[in-house]
């Protein structure tokens, strides 16, 4: 009889499943309208993508070839930068927006970029937050990835060295094979 309710339990009960995260991921693929380099977000070398213009032009940083598996519920977006600015006494203010398919999506945020260079400065986004939703598809595809501009229109010299992001997703629940 015992051997009867493990075999039913394990058919009937789902494997449970946790999240787990794709760690931080970098960039292959950048680009902005009077950005100096903007490649350089691609890896932490104290090698900068940097601004210096007034008409707050973004920079496009994506394609971080995730690989979430299909069935996945993607839970959160980690953001980590290296990143300065020069000019104003303050911390600097970026705009900070989700890309999906390579289109600006949901409400943007804002970012202090420090006056010194600030290693793994890192924000964490619940997407409900922001109203987002992705798909694991929409996730892995090169169109994932981030928005960023100045806050305003004052001249002053931003500068990013690196911009990863980690995926936190549970994968789907999966079933004991019997056979």
């Amino acid at each position: 009889m015992r051997t009867l309710i493990l075999i039913l339990l394990l058919f009937l009960i789902p494997c449970v499943s946790y999240s787990t995260d794709t760690g931080y991921l970098n960039p292959s693929a950048a680009s902005g309208t009077n950005w100096t380099t903007p490649t350089n977000v691609y890896s932490s070398n104290n090698a900068y993508a940097s601004y210096t213009g007034t008409t707050q032009d973004v920079l496009f940083i994506s394609s971080y070839g995730a690989s979430i598996p299909a069935g996945s519920v993607i839970d959160s977006l980690h953001i980590r930068f290296e990143s300065y600015s020069v000019g104003l006494p303050l911390a600097r203010r970026v705009y900070l927006q989700f890309l999906k398919a390579g289109v600006q999506y949901g409400s943007a945020d804002y970012y202090a970029m420090p006056t010194v260079e600030a290693i793994d400065d890192t924000y964490k986004y619940a997407l409900a937050t922001l109203g987002l939703s992705y798909t694991p598809a929409e996730i892995n595809a090169s169109g994932f990835g981030i928005a960023l501009w100045d806050y305003n229109t004052t001249a002053s010299d931003l500068n990013a060295d690196h911009v990863a992001i980690k995926i936190v997703y549970t994968p789907p629940a999966s079933y004991p094979q019997i056979f």
